[in-house]
């Protein structure tokens, strides 16, 4: 009997090559995705170096473990990502994420073979959008969402791995804990033997601007010298080959960067400060015989300006190290030093204003004449009383001398007597020619503004 004819059975190695591609595939999506997560900008240490390789990690070690996890986390991971995604271009990044996986759940039977393959392009996507959070409250907000979305991955991915491979990650984890706790220990060390000297340093700088405010340049410049040196035996404590570790350890890396960073540009600063305290040093700026000398007023321009720049400096530093994750005492010692910087800045830029207009003003730049307006409380006045003399102040490179004084009725009676007319804003001569200042200048002090008093006078 003849046998039946039956269909030849498919050969398995047949079906290799439509699959083939899908293992490297998978290690090429969780690439691409480490180079997005590289380049996310998210800082979990503070330290660029340390950031780029944690994100970059993260992401890749999210694409892999997505290639294997179940597809019910897949669905989490996008969703989640899609609910917190913050801009149009991550939003829809998320969106085209949950949408794959909704697919991939839907037709389960023709994506299986793929699975790997999609997984990862999922995982890759919606990291994206979880290391690209940002200014969320409170504290510690972003860092909870991506939590929630990628765990259910990471174990799912972590149960679904080959014994060996879950071994490796336990090995990791468990030198990840030890080199955090070396870390932080270390950091702890610095940081209670530098605490002396932060003070110290803090104080003393404190106390040199309060001394540069009052004019006491010498002293100044002895307590900001102090202040640099406390400053430098600090950041000698704080970047210890003990220390340094913790600049690798997320959310710990934030302080260390902040006492590092913050005691060098305290260092400088005090430095910089002590230098223009002793060129510029306004005890050494008197009037001899009437005159001042210009040529060492114009000295004190570059001191200053490098002050100005010590304390640009600083105050980029505190914006590089301010981070939503300092602990407490840390974060009101960088908010101190931060009001000290801006208190100090102003002064150094009002200083070296004086400096460029000094010259000018006291004659370097030829003869200037100025109005001096005499006034008495005794007729209260709005400017502050009533202007019953004048004189005329003449300078000549930097060599003042009043050349006229006298009763303003020596300045009035004349103008009377030709018929002066007054002239000034428009707004002064609406609101106060009733007055007849132009017949009683004394009276030009009822205005409280002394800029249109002067254009007055």
């Amino acid at each position: 009997m003849a046998a039946a004819p039956t269909t030849p059975r498919p050969d398995r190695g047949e079906a290799r090559p439509a699959t083939s591609f899908v293992a490297p595939g998978v290690w090429v999506v969780a690439a691409l995705a480490a180079v997005g997560g590289a380049l996310s900008g998210a800082e979990p240490t503070g330290w660029v170096v340390s950031d780029v390789a944690w994100t970059a990690g993260f992401a890749l070690v999210v694409a892999l473990a997505a290639a294997r996890a179940r597809r019910w986390t897949w669905l989490v991971l996008a969703g989640v990502a899609a609910t917190a995604a913050q801009g149009p271009a991550l939003v829809a990044v998320s969106l085209v994420a949950l949408a794959v996986a909704f697919a991939a759940a839907a037709l389960d039977r023709r994506t299986r073979p793929y699975q790997p393959l999609i997984g990862a392009f999922v995982g890759a996507l919606a990291v994206q959008a979880l290391l690209r959070l940002h200014d969320i409250e409170p504290t510690g907000a972003t860092a909870l969402i991506a939590a929630a979305a990628t765990v259910p991955v990471l174990v799912s991915g972590l149960r679904r791995s080959s014994p060996r491979a879950r071994n490796a990650w336990g090995w990791g984890i468990a030198a990840f804990v030890v080199v955090a706790l070396v870390a932080g220990a270390g950091l702890a060390v610095a940081g209670f033997s530098a605490q002396p000297d932060l003070s110290a340093g803090i104080n003393q700088a404190r106390n040199g601007f309060d001394a540069a405010r009052e004019g006491e340049g010498a002293v100044a410049a002895r307590r900001f010298t102090r202040a640099a040196a406390s400053f430098g035996t600090a950041h000698d404590t704080l970047t210890a080959p003990w220390a340094l570790p913790a600049r690798l350890v997320p959310v710990l890396g934030q302080q260390a960067a902040a006492v590092q960073i913050m005691s060098d540009e305290g260092a400088t600063l005090a430095s910089s400060a002590a230098a223009a305290a002793t060129d510029a040093d306004i005890d050494e700026l008197r009037f001899t015989d009437g005159a001042i000398d210009l040529e060492l007023v114009a000295s004190f321009e570059q001191p200053l300006r490098d002050a100005e720049a010590a304390l640009e400096d600083a105050a980029d530093a505190v914006e590089r190290v301010q981070s939503p994750w300092l602990v407490a005492p840390l974060a009101d010692r960088v908010a101190k030093f931060d009001d000290e910087v801006d208190g100090a800045l102003p002064d150094a830029q009002i200083a070296i204003q004086g400096v460029e207009l000094a010259p000018a003003l006291l004659g370097g730049e030829g003869e200037r004449h100025y109005f001096l307006a005499f006034l008495t409380p005794s007729e209260n006045r709005s400017l502050g009383g009533f202007m019953g003399s004048f004189g005329e102040l003449t300078a000549v490179d930097g060599d003042l001398e009043l050349t006229r004084s006298g009763s303003i009725e020596d300045v009035e009676l004349p103008a009377r007597a030709n018929g002066a007319t007054l002239t000034g804003p428009e707004e002064f001569l609406a609101r106060y020619s009733q007055f007849r200042t132009a017949e009683y200048m004394g009276d030009a002090g009822i205005s409280p503004d002394m800029p249109t008093v002067g254009q007055v006078l």
